[in-house]
């Protein structure tokens, strides 16, 4: 049985690196297709493959598939947290060397969120209260940030909330603030990044986002017993 197991864990990591050399390609083409649109990235150079990028990317690609293996049977549910989690990765890099979000990007993942959330779930309710939420907060973030902050963000966000719903959403927007800011804090005391720098919040965002998928029933457990008295 354990073996069986193995080689299936073993057969989603090969499967999340071929998934990983797709996002590196995409990464590369849809950038370099954002650029004919996009004057910001006019004559800038374009973000390249490498074979270092490529092989980290299709081991993130494939750790990812695996630990979403030990929390959903292979089935159908299965299949589209692998979709989430490799456009989540893609938008995550892409906006790491741009600070740019692709609204392809998440046009795909609210259609899939549509799906998985009504085929799946079962909860139509929440999907509605998420994406309202998830545009809202981070809309009003947007106005207060006074540019600090990008549309793609509050873009992404309202789509991460048609997928997880309103409290993982709260759960990654947490997850996204705290990481942000202590890398954010990093950066500046290692002198990579200076006070006026702009830092790419997507990255963080995704990541909240597949902590919030992964383990976000987990960790929302052990938060509400916190409020249960014998």
């Amino acid at each position: 049985m354990a073996w069986q197991a193995a080689k299936m864990f073993f057969l989603y990591f090969l499967t999340g690196c071929a998934a990983g050399w797709l996002i590196d390609f995409c990464r590369v083409r849809l950038t370099a297709l954002e650029a004919g649109d996009d004057f910001v990235l006019q004559g800038e150079k374009m973000p390249e493959s490498s074979s270092w990028r490529l092989l980290l990317t299709a081991a993130v690609t494939g750790a990812l598939f695996v630990l979403a293996g030990v929390f959903y049977l292979p089935q159908n549910e299965l299949y589209c947290c692998w979709l989430f989690l490799s456009c989540l990765l893609l938008q995550a890099l892409i906006d790491y060397d741009c600070q740019l979000l692709l609204d392809k990007v998440s046009l795909l993942l609210a259609a899939t969120g549509f799906f998985y959330s009504w085929y799946f779930q079962k909860n139509l309710t929440d999907l509605f209260i998420g994406l309202i939420a998830g545009a809202g907060i981070m809309f009003a973030l947007y106005w207060l940030s006074r540019g600090g902050m990008g549309l793609g963000d509050v873009k992404l966000t309202a789509v991460l909330g048609i997928w997880l719903g309103l409290d993982k959403l709260l759960l990654c927007l947490l997850t996204a603030f705290v990481v942000g800011g202590i890398a954010g804090t990093l950066f500046l005391l290692t002198g990579r990044k200076k006070r006026r720098d702009a830092i790419a919040f997507g990255p963080f965002l995704c990541l909240g986002a597949a902590v919030a998928l992964l383990w976000g029933n987990g960790l929302l457990s052990c938060y509400w017993q916190l409020f249960i008295f014998d």
